[in-house]
C-alpha cells in the first residue's frame, strides 16, 4: 500500500507539471487575441467583397485578394502556434507580414500604409525577444 501512494503522489507531480502553463505576459497575450480576432475577419473581407474592395483599390485583383486572404489565415495559424510557444510559428509571422507588405506595395496602398503593416512584425519581435527562451 506504501508503494501505492507513492506512486500516485508521483503521479500528480508529473500531471501537475504537464498542466502548468508556460507564463506569457497581458501584452504577448493581447497581442495574440487580436491577431486571432481581426485577421480572419480581413481575410474572410478580402476574399467575400474583393469586388467591392476592387472600386476603391483599382489595383487589386482576385489574385492578390485571395493572397491577402491567405496571409490573414495564416497569421491565424501562426499566432495559435506562437500562443503555444512554437519557434516556427514567430518566423512565419515575419514571413508573412513581409508578404502581404509587399502585396500592399502592388496594390496600391502607398508606401506610408504599407510600412504601416509591417509594425505588426515589429510588435510581435518586441513582445517575444525576451521570452524567446520558452518558444520551442
Amino acid at each position: 500500500m506504501l508503494n501505492m501512494s507513492h506512486d500516485s503522489e508521483d503521479k500528480d507531480l508529473c500531471l501537475e507539471k504537464e498542466t502548468q502553463e508556460i507564463k506569457r505576459g497581458f501584452w504577448l497575450s493581447s497581442f495574440l487575441i487580436a491577431v486571432m480576432l481581426f485577421n480572419p475577419l480581413i481575410a474572410v473581407s478580402y476574399i467575400t467583397i474583393y469586388k467591392e474592395l476592387i472600386d476603391v483599390m483599382p489595383q487589386l485583383t482576385q489574385v492578390t485578394a485571395y493572397a491577402l486572404g491567405f496571409f490573414g489565415f495564416a497569421n491565424f495559424i501562426l499566432a495559435i502556434g506562437m500562443w503555444n510557444w512554437k519557434k516556427w510559428a514567430v518566423y512565419g509571422f515575419y514571413v508573412s507580414v513581409i508578404c502581404t507588405f509587399i502585396l500592399n506595395l502592388m496594390i496600391g496602398l502607398g508606401i506610408a500604409n504599407s510600412i504601416a503593416s509591417l509594425f505588426s512584425a515589429l510588435i510581435a519581435y518586441v513582445l517575444t525577444k525576451e521570452s524567446w527562451a520558452k518558444f520551442k
